[in-house]
């Protein structure tokens, strides 16, 4: 997979996070974790924009947000977005409500990466919401509600 070199935002800080993402453990073996070839990762290392399929991958893998990997907007970690939305009262806790979440964040993710446009953190949150109460807590509708929220939210 070769990197995307287009729409390189500030690549400088972008590589800081990715180093602090990767940590201590050698570039190969976090790349055969993250799903990604290790000559993608080295080119992304030495200043390749990566594709999107690719920034979010490394995302998940490192357990960071999207948001923050790219552009170093907080805040930096998924189970921090998942604090900010607090479950709603007499919502069922089945684990659909959490997945719909998730779900949610990983749409508006990727449409903000792909359009290079990133929601201030209130927008997000408030179209996270939006999508999990249009889906009534079904992961699979939340694409389907997502251009008409991301409409309103950009």
């Amino acid at each position: 997979m070769k990197p995307d070199k287009s729409r390189v935002p500030d690549s400088g800080s972008f590589l800081l996070r990715l180093k602090e993402v990767i940590g201590e453990k050698p570039v190969a073996s976090f790349a055969r974790e993250c799903g990604v070839g290790e000559s993608t990762l080295r080119n992304i290392l030495a200043g390749a924009w990566p594709r999107t399929d690719i920034l979010v991958s490394i995302a998940d893998c490192g357990g960071v947000s999207v948001d923050w990997l790219a552009v170093g907007r907080l805040p930096k970690h998924v189970s921090e977005l998942r604090e900010l939305l607090k479950r709603p009262q007499g919502r069922a806790r089945d684990g659909s409500h959490e997945a719909t979440l998730m779900q949610a964040f990983q749409v508006l993710q990727e449409w903000q990466i792909e359009n290079g446009r990133f929601l201030s953190t209130d927008k997000f949150l408030r179209a996270a919401e939006l999508l999990v109460e249009l889906a009534g807590d079904k992961p699979e509708q939340v694409k389907q509600h997502a251009p008409q929220v991301l409409r309103l939210a950009a």
